[in-house]
């Protein structure tokens, strides 16, 4: 009996130390992939700082030009911290403040706060009474925004449709797109970090690859999840499912 415990042991402690090196290795390469995305755009701000120097700040036009780089590098670089800082809570798996509130009401003022480059067709087809949901209402708003981003920036001006719905127990969030779709090969890895389809390699157009990983995050955070169905050349559609709030018992009968 002692030589079957101390082989559990070794095993159990075996087990654990591959635990924590696959972890580690997570961690290298999630911090390599960090300081890879950071690095470019601190790259072209130094570039774009060079030329100034080297005299083309006394153009107007060049002046301008530069500066307007500079200011959408900052802003890329800006968006990227406040990613990776969303991702390292995250991974802390800091505690949430769930709260009952109506999802749908929630939806509908998002919507109409929009992003840059929101198509003319943004259709909602929202339920009728409130969509009481029990989650962190500040973590559904951020996963609502960054699907918002997503469809205007891989489908640019395609038409979206926004809904919500009780179904088999759960809130359903669902939004989709009328845009090119998402080729099969790329559907598996949607929710990896860093990762761009093969359509949006570039930085430009591919953002950091990190939007829909903290989507999925936070969705199971908040104890539901989130489904992507594509069809490249067919829209993409995205279901996001959310706890319902709790039925209160009803009132006590009194005489």
């Amino acid at each position: 009996q002692l030589a079957s415990s101390f082989d559990h042991m070794a095993d159990r402690i075996q087990e654990a130390f591959t635990a924590q090196q696959d972890s580690e290795g997570r961690v290298r390469r999630f911090i390599a992939d960090a300081s890879h995305e950071l690095r470019t755009p601190l790259t072209a701000l130094k570039g774009y700082i060079d030329v100034l120097r080297r005299g083309a700040g006394r153009e107007p036009a060049a002046l301008d030009a530069a500066l307007e780089a500079m200011s959408n590098e900052s802003e890329r670089m800006r968006v990227l911290v406040l990613d990776l800082l969303a991702l390292a809570r995250l991974d802390a798996q800091r505690e949430s403040h769930p709260e009952d509130f109506d999802l749908s009401d929630a939806l509908n003022g998002l919507l109409d706060e929009g992003v840059p480059g929101m198509p003319e067709v943004v259709e909602r087809r929202l339920t009728r009474g409130p969509l009481l949901v029990r989650a962190d209402r500040s973590a559904v708003s951020t996963v609502v925004r960054n699907l918002l981003v997503n469809a205007c920036k891989y489908a640019h001006g395609a038409a979206q449709h926004w809904s919500t719905a009780v179904e088999g127990g759960w809130a359903k969030l669902e939004v989709r797109d009328e845009g090119p779709g998402i080729p099969a090969g790329d559907l598996p890895h949607l929710f990896e970090r860093f990762y761009r389809g093969e359509k949006t390699r570039t930085r430009e157009e591919g953002g950091s690859g990190l939007g829909l990983s903290i989507v999925q995050g936070l969705a199971r955070a908040q104890g539901g999840d989130v489904v992507i169905r594509s069809q490249d050349g067919a829209g993409t559609t995205v279901t996001v499912w959310l706890p319902l709030a709790p039925v209160p018992p009803p009132p006590p009968i009194t005489d």
